[in-house]
């Protein structure tokens, strides 16, 4: 017997069949819908797949790694150290160069990490999720690679793109490289050499301002790292406009606190947290009067400070 729903009937209203197309959808249970390959309009949906992928790093090159026929995808293809994500992405990525390359987590250093990208192959109807990482290497040669692997090559980053890699291989490069954080710097020093209209102490607080901006974007994931790239931009916008005494002075004094505070050995996100409150403190006393500016100068500057 038929459900009343579908019933024809001449007088009954019609209606329009994506309506009907997605009613039927509701009742289909949920894990069914999480297999089927197809989504309403009758496009292929993408499975999306989370993986780790660590970039191994010494001497400015990276490590690629050739795949071998062993593997379940890409078999030939260069890539970095990867594997499908299983728990914590800041521990699996760990336990991947220890299975791949031998190497154990006192072997590298952490540099840097960025949220996942999607990276899309529309061949395997595959969107991976990839989970990036940024590693040093202590030795190069203590790696032994594993089954999955034929063979390692040491490459500038520039080469990334020669090569026949993975998909999206130079994206997850470009996130976890401080290719972005050296363009938005180089951009904003660009800025401040043709402003001649600003005043001196207007460009101080805007430099200012910026080096916060950087604090927040970095995707250091040590301690070292961010404050390097902090003494990055306080250096080149340092050499911007060296003329212009209050953005120079701004920029030492700031450079001067940083290095004075002597962070401890606390978490990357507890560095963020004490680099921003020292800047936010400087912008605060450029914004104010410039004579209780310099009268506030002692205090920012008092030895033994603490944070």
């Amino acid at each position: 017997m038929r459900s009343a729903a579908y019933v024809f009937s001449p007088t009954a209203k019609k209606t329009d069949p994506s309506v009907l197309l997605t009613d039927a959808f509701r009742r289909i249970p949920k894990n069914l819908l999480n297999v089927m390959s197809f989504n309403l309009h009758g496009t292929e949906k993408m499975n999306e797949v989370h993986v780790v992928t660590v970039l191994l790093f010494h001497k400015g090159k990276i490590a690629l790694v050739k795949r071998s026929a062993s593997v379940g995808t890409y078999q030939g293809f260069w890539s970095g150290i990867s594997g499908y994500l299983e728990g914590d992405p800041n521990a699996h990525f760990l336990t991947e160069i220890r299975e791949e390359t031998g190497l154990n987590p006192k072997d590298v250093i952490l540099l840097r990490t960025n949220k996942p990208l999607r990276i899309e192959d529309k061949k395997l109807k595959r969107a991976w999720m990839v989970h990036p990482f940024l590693c040093k290497v202590k030795n190069p040669h203590a790696i032994k690679l594993d089954w999955e692997n034929l063979e390692i090559k040491w490459i500038a980053p520039s080469r990334i793109q020669r090569l026949k890699t993975v998909p999206g291989l130079f994206e997850v490069w470009e996130s976890i490289s401080p290719n972005y954080l050296n363009r938005e710097v180089n951009s904003f020093v660009g800025h401040l050499k043709k402003d001649k209209k600003s005043g001196a102490r207007q460009l101080a607080l805007e430099s200012l301002k910026f080096v916060l901006k950087i604090c927040a974007i970095s995707n250091a994931a040590c301690k070292n790292v961010l404050l390097e790239d902090i003494h990055y931009a306080l250096e080149k916008i340092l050499t911007a406009r060296p003329s212009m005494i209050a953005v120079a002075t701004a920029m030492e004094l700031l450079k001067k606190e940083i290095d004075h505070a002597k962070f401890p050995d606390i978490s990357i996100e507890k560095t963020k947290v004490l680099a921003t409150k020292i800047i936010k403190q400087h912008i605060q006393q450029m914004e104010k009067p410039i004579d209780k500016s310099l009268s506030n100068l002692k205090t920012i500057l008092r030895p033994g400070r603490k944070y």
